[in-house]
């Protein structure tokens, strides 16, 4: 087996096999007219239009073949020209050869019984009819086909662009037909499945490799047939037609493998492949390495769906809105309620992903609304009887995956209604057939928002679903004893947030003191604000944060110290409100407010005047200016302060220990820059805000840097 490498990590190895054996096939002498029997030569897998196992390519009953000969459907110079010219009628005159019956070896018998054929050679070739074909045997044996878009067909290639051609000077002895064109195997994943219409190939070097399709010809002067685009085998000829580009073409390509023929050469670049999607969006694949395709033998190029796809999907971070329209309305902002199964199956649709949450009860479902306890949307439901009732969150990913990611959602209780399991799993799956265990938990009457990372025992790749199930496990009441679930009433709250746990690359570079704070990491990634509308589609979920600062190790630490500073995916969060014993389900009245401050060690390497930068990003409501809301939402302030402790001072001539900085924003880190004058080794930084009555002070650091 031989394997070239085209494409980098975004795209799937080429494996490449040559099938290339000649099965000779016995001399036959059955029926009328000139005849002769024929075999293929094989693909490394299954792909001829009737499919059999391995290699074997078989021929079907019906198939033709074009004979080509002196006198037999050959061309004459262009005397008027002085040019040689394939003639668009030549093949007219060609003779044709028919099969009546299938296998790996069949006789082909002309069509015309009565002709003599008095050529010392022939060469043949199929598919015959459909396509423009011509022959010059002048100088040579060569024959003329066209290679253009080939319709997508499930498990194969199109029959008509399947060319292989074969030579012979003695109908008696069997000849063998060689496959003439490589084929680019495809697989669309069943997440994709329907969605894909067109799978175009270019070249990435076009101006060295020339054309990938168009008007081909086959040398078969020699032994071995050698195909190239017209252009290229002379430059005299008149037809020059080729194509830069190659597609298959659908109206939606069910799940599963499909092939490209293209041209034979060297792809001095390697390939870009552009997949359409039926929302005329696309993605591409490419690669830079050289790759050389050879006639006869098949490139895997794997999954399609790119790493890259701009169209429906997940990418992380995610969140599943249950945002509501305004305060007091059963109407979701983001998504789209159908009832598939009145009362026991609904499916909540979210269009700018293609994502989707079903809600399966075993009774009674009341449907979406906007709780009444400060914004807190979520579904409110009844009748989780067992693991055949369930939230399932199906995710069509637009990436692939990380090694970990952290799924976070909030669920609570009717403190009236008793009637409701206790314990908790959650479960994922690729094909929604196999699934492992994500994590449990255990609901209360307060709201809690859970976060569980998942460590899946399964590759998720782009262009795959990620389906992620909530299911009741045992009997067991959340308010003691035992229940089967069937009164109880159960909130889905906030929605579902899906959060990369790997801290993003470090930035964060200085000669006197850098803190990138990559190895903090907990809670939901905020970042998510800056998508479109990402701050109300995070809703609450906004709020979490991972472990405070007195519970990080010395190593997370690094230094640091600080009063109500918390983790978040690579940065952390200065400043927190709290709830009374934990509850989430209280007004903004009933929350409180807690100032952060964290402060970097003593810079052992100050001295003199010192340059600050680090990114900042604040908080916002997700309620803020909302309609209809039982409490009015509390808003957070947009300013923050940074102070020097120690040695220094913000202004070279006079001692200025403390700078507000205003205007941060709500939806992306700000880059912000400080001097420092008169610093030495005792000088600490810290960062802080200043109390604001009524409003929160929450928001994000990273990336601190100092350098002389």
């Amino acid at each position: 087996m031989k394997k070239f490498t085209i494409f980098t990590a975004a795209l799937a190895l080429l494996a490449t096999v040559s099938c290339m054996k000649e099965t000779l096939a016995p001399e036959t002498t059955e029926g009328d007219g000139v005849s002769f029997t024929a075999s293929r030569t094989e693909y490394n897998v299954p792909t001829r239009t009737q499919l059999v196992d391995g290699c074997k390519v078989e021929w079907k009953a019906n198939n033709e073949v074009l004979v080509f000969g002196q006198g037999i459907g050959d061309d004459k110079d262009d005397k008027a020209t002085g040019s040689e010219t394939f003639d668009a009628e030549a093949w007219k005159s060609a003779k044709w050869f028919r099969t009546s019956t299938g296998g790996s070896s069949v006789r082909f018998v002309c069509t015309e019984p009565n002709y003599e054929f008095k050529s010392n050679e022939y060469i043949m070739l199929h598919p015959a009819g459909g396509n423009y074909y011509g022959l010059c045997t002048d100088d040579g044996m060569y024959m003329r086909f066209w290679l253009s878009d080939q319709t997508a067909t499930l498990g194969t290639y199109q029959e008509s662009y399947g060319y292989c051609a074969a030579k012979t000077s003695d109908f008696s002895k069997p000849v063998v037909f060689k496959n003439l064109l490589p084929l680019l195997k495809f697989t669309v994943p069943v997440s994709l499945d329907g969605r894909i219409t067109k799978i175009t190939v270019t070249s990435n070097n076009p101006t060295v490799d020339g054309f990938v399709a168009g008007n081909m010809i086959c040398d078969y002067t020699g032994d071995t047939p050698v195909v190239k685009v017209f252009s290229e085998f002379k430059e005299e000829y008149k037809y020059k037609g080729g194509k830069d580009n190659v597609s298959l073409t659908s109206t939606g390509m069910a799940a599963g493998n499909y092939y490209l023929a293209i041209a034979p050469k060297t792809y001095s670049k390697g390939l870009k492949v552009t997949v359409t999607y039926k929302d005329s969006k696309t993605s591409t694949r490419s690669s830079s390495a050289s790759v050389n395709l050879e006639s006869g033998v098949i490139y895997d190029m794997g999954n399609v769906g790119a790493e890259n796809y701009d169209g429906p999907g997940v990418a992380l971070p995610y969140v599943f809105p249950l945002f509501a329209k305004d305060g007091t309305t059963n109407s979701p902002k983001y998504i789209t309620q159908k009832v598939v199964t009145s009362n026991t199956l609904v499916q909540y649709n979210e269009a700018s992903t293609g994502a989707m949450l079903e809600v399966k009860t075993s009774g009674s479902y009341n449907g979406y609304w906007s709780n009444k306890w400060y914004g807190h949307d979520n579904f409110v439901c009844q009748y989780f009887t067992g693991e055949t009732t369930y939230f399932m969150l199906t995710a069509p990913l637009r990436t692939s995956m990380p090694a970990t990611f952290r799924v976070s959602f909030g669920f609570f209780v009717d403190g009236t209604k008793n009637d409701v399991i206790k314990d908790w799993k959650l479960q994922y799956s690729k094909d929604n057939e196999n699934w492992y265990d994500g994590g449990s938990f255990q609901l209360e009457r307060i709201l809690r928002y859970y976060s569980l990372e998942i460590t899946p025992e399964v590759a998720f790749n782009a262009g795959e679903n990620l389906y992620l199930k909530w299911i009741p496990v045992g009997n067991a009441s959340w308010n003691g004893g035992t229940t089967t679930g069937t009164n109880g009433q159960l909130h889905f709250a906030g929605g579902v947030a899906i959060t990369d746990v790997t801290s993003p690359d470090s930035k964060a570079t200085g000669n006197v003191y850098a803190e990138d704070f990559d190895r903090i990491n907990g809670g939901v990634d905020y970042r998510h604000a800056g998508q479109t509308n990402g701050i109300e589609k995070l809703g609450q979920l906004g709020e979490i944060f991972g472990d405070s600062i007195e519970n990080w190790t010395a190593e997370q630490k690094n230094g640091l110290s600080g009063s109500y500073v918390a983790e978040r995916p690579g940065y952390v969060q200065i400043g927190y409100e709290s709830y009374p014993e934990g509850n989430r389900n209280t007004g903004a009245g009933s929350t409180t407010n807690h100032v952060g401050s964290l402060v970097t060690p003593a810079l052992a390497k100050a001295s003199g005047t010192i340059n600050l930068s680090f990114k900042a990003m604040c908080y916002r409501s997700p309620f803020t200016g909302r309609a209809n809301m039982s409490a009015a939402a509390q808003a957070d302030v947009t300013e923050i302060v940074v102070k020097i402790k120690g040695a220094g001072s913000f202004d070279a001539s006079s001692t200025v220990t403390s700078k507000t900085l205003s205007g941060i924003s709500t939806s992306k880190f700000d880059k912000k820059t400080l001097t420092i004058y008169n610093s030495d080794a005792t000088t600490q930084i810290e960062f802080t805000s200043t109390a604001v009555s009524g409003k929160f002070t929450r928001w994000f650091l990273d990336d601190v840097c100092v350098n002389k």
